[in-house]
């Protein structure tokens, strides 16, 4: 190192701590594009997912039973109430779907066979007045 010029090493004194640098930025880019990447996946596969369990049991709870109540107390027709059935299960099918669609662990799909299994029954009773134009869909569902 005695050997050489001053400004040789004046120039290694700079070009090696800006070459360190830069490989040091470089690698650090990388690694935030993979948690990054990381971070989308959590949001993608269990916080969007979550949400859309959320509206499907709203669409179930609170559009289902809200329509069959106000058709039973004639708020409104059986055309009206037929098209919010309609609607909610058109929901509840397009979102159940998307969450099929995400990455699920074991667990996950376990419970969400046994989800599917126990909407049989509840998709059944939408179904009926949708099938049947003449009866009202608050007569159905009671029964």
């Amino acid at each position: 190192m005695n050997q050489l010029q001053i400004k040789h090493k004046m120039m290694l004194g700079f070009f090696l701590p800006v070459s360190l640098l830069i490989i040091m930025c470089t690698v650090s880019l990388n690694i935030m594009s993979k948690i990054e990447a990381g971070v989308l996946s959590i949001y993608n596969d269990r916080v969007v997912p979550l949400e859309d369990l959320k509206l499907i049991g709203d669409d179930y709870a609170v559009f289902v039973i809200d329509a069959i109540n106000k058709a039973n107390a004639g708020g409104f027709s059986a055309e009206e109430a037929r098209t919010e059935l309609k609607e909610a299960r058109q929901n509840i099918e397009r979102r159940w779907q998307k969450y099929m669609a995400t990455e699920l662990t074991d667990e996950e799909r376990q419970l969400a066979s046994e989800a599917e299994r126990l909407f049989s029954p509840a998709n059944n009773q939408i179904e009926q007045p949708l099938a049947n134009s003449a009866a009202c869909p608050a007569t159905l569902l009671v029964s």
